[in-house]
């Protein structure tokens, strides 16, 4: 069961003053044996039986001085099985005032001066249980019983005035060294109080920051800030909140974002609680002594008794409030609340590593696709073609094409037209390769299809569609202008990517030349490819008219 806040500060303050009472109640055990002993010695002494108790009373005497011995001697140095209960410490000081009663009762008080002295064990021990109001009151009580010892057992004829000055003075020393002693005894157990409250304190700082150390590990493995935020909540809940959320300020408005605990909660978009704590640097606090009656009846309505709220910042678009409530009263400089915010801030601090690393993950794949891929047209080049041929497997075939008067475009309509092409041109070349390869710009006007799994037939049909693809004409808006191309074809024949790009490269030198002569665009195998030919597709011209760079105006809006 987890700890609650009565059992982490009510229960830890009966606990410490306990023991120092507990350790002052075994400072005083060697005196009640030297009382126990002493009554002992006078109800077993020849002259016992003169006295004005009667042999009933002094056998009944006996027993309790005998039973007191044994005891306190017993346990003046090993725990006393009883004496954390709460009635053991008035049963003591009344067999204390008994015994020291019964043991002046058998002696001459005017003969026997110092047997007053015995009266100081139980106003002492008064002291150490109840302070100095319990001494004051012991004395008293004994003091009417102690005169009236004196008075019935004055023998010498002393006059009774005399007799009473004796008692009092007896009396009065009783109370003069009782009351020093309390004094010291009361520091003392202050002092002992205070020890024993910082050692429970601390005690529950170990035990909160070993739960916090736990949480922190297991946020500092999550990848995701939902898995921080669990990992902070079940370490909340486990420090003594009943219930435990955050929300995120999202919209000007709060937003809950994560849960544990009781389901029962105010919705945090209304929660007075967190504009105070916004106000109020970070903290707020309802359901102690000072908070306010509205507060409190909110919070009674819900069930609970306590609540306390921490906002903390995570960057300038993040803003965090953590919400802890409670079925018992949180006081203001409960230990809790500060282990609250020690786990507030290194979740603050785990949620902005995770944002951190995300934006390097994500920085880190944009400065690879920058290094990989074309700027203007955002297809891959040469640098990723390297690195994804660097061992070509058989069926691997390389497209070698570049545009045909494209120059001429680029001079005459200016680089913006001759960017539209390239990026048109990349836009109808991708979907050629349907999956089975890619599509990379080399520079300039040259592009390269790799193919992946095509036997000659399907590269054939391949460059025929790529021609046929690029030859379409291309609107640049005030202008319409069409391109040719030229498509060298190697298939792989054992040699790496840089024989076959050169291989390529010749084969499309070659069905330029071809394409030159004849007007049409044309593609060609490279001469290590098995059987070499020489094909032009279907012209998507008219049929007198061939395929190469031109403009045309573009046709005027009716």
């Amino acid at each position: 069961m987890r700890p609650k806040w009565h059992s982490a500060s009510v229960r830890a303050n009966r606990a410490t003053t306990a023991a120092s009472v507990v350790r002052l109640d075994r400072g005083l055990r060697p005196q009640r044996v030297l009382l126990s002993g002493v009554l002992l010695f006078l109800v077993l002494s020849p002259t016992a039986d003169e006295g004005a108790l009667g042999p009933d009373a002094l056998l009944g005497l006996g027993i309790i001085a005998a039973v007191n011995l044994l005891w306190n001697a017993a346990f003046t140095f090993i725990d006393d099985p009883l004496e954390d209960r709460d009635w053991t410490g008035a049963a003591q000081i009344a067999i204390d005032a008994v015994l020291a009663l019964g043991a002046i009762s058998l002696v001459d008080a005017q003969s026997t001066p110092l047997a007053w002295m015995l009266l100081l064990v139980p106003v002492l021990d008064a002291a150490s249980k109840y302070g100095m109001r319990g001494a004051i009151g012991a004395w008293a009580g004994l003091s009417l019983v102690y005169l009236v010892i004196v008075l019935s057992t004055e023998t010498d004829g002393s006059p009774t005035s005399d007799v009473v000055n004796i008692g009092l003075q007896q009396l009065a020393a009783v109370i003069g060294v009782a009351v020093p002693v309390s004094i010291m005894s009361s520091q003392f157990r202050q002092r002992l109080d205070d020890a024993d409250r910082a050692r429970s304190i601390a005690d529950q700082h170990k035990h909160h920051l070993s739960g916090i150390s736990h949480a922190v590990h297991t946020m500092s493995r999550s990848r995701r800030p939902s898995d921080v935020l669990d990992a902070a909540l079940t370490a909340a809940v486990r420090l003594g909140f009943d219930r435990v959320d955050v929300a995120e300020l999202r919209s000007e408005s709060w937003r809950l974002v994560h849960s544990a605990g009781s389901p029962w909660s105010l919705e945090p978009d209304n929660d007075p609680l967190i504009t105070r704590a916004l106000d109020g640097g970070g903290l707020a606090h309802a359901g102690v002594g000072e908070s306010l009656a509205e507060d409190r009846q909110r919070l009674h309505h819900l069930g609970y008794v306590s609540q306390v709220v921490l906002i903390g910042r995570v960057n300038d678009r993040q803003l965090f409030a953590m919400r802890g409530f409670s079925f018992s009263a949180i006081s203001a400089d409960a230990v809790a609340i500060d282990s609250l915010r020690t786990l507030m801030q290194h979740t603050l601090a785990s949620v902005e590593n995770i944002n951190v690393q995300v934006a390097l993950e994500q920085w880190s794949a944009e400065l690879d696709h920058r290094a990989n891929h074309d700027v203007l047209t955002g297809l891959p080049n040469r640098s990723y073609l390297m690195e994804a041929l660097e061992e070509p497997e058989p069926g691997t075939a390389t497209l070698f094409l570049d545009l045909d008067g494209f120059k001429g475009i680029n001079d005459t309509h200016g680089h913006e037209a001759g960017d539209l092409v390239l990026q048109t041109m990349a836009d109808r070349l991708a979907p050629l390769v349907d999956g089975s390869g890619f599509v990379v710009r080399l520079g300039g006007d040259e592009f390269v299809i790799v193919s992946h799994g095509r036997d000659r037939d399907a590269l054939e049909a391949l460059a025929k569609r790529t021609i046929a693809t690029i030859v379409q004409p291309i609107d640049l808006g005030r202008v319409v202008v069409r391109t040719g191309a030229s498509v060298g074809v190697a298939m792989w024949a054992g040699d790496d990517i840089h024989g076959m790009l050169r291989r390529s490269d010749t084969a499309m030198y070659s069905a330029k030349i071809i394409g030159r002569r004849s007007g049409t665009p044309t593609y060609r195998f490279d001469s290590t490819s098995p059987h070499p030919t020489v094909s032009a597709p279907e012209s998507t011209a008219a049929p007198d008219e061939p395929i190469r760079s031109a403009s045309t105006p573009a046709p005027k809006a009716s």
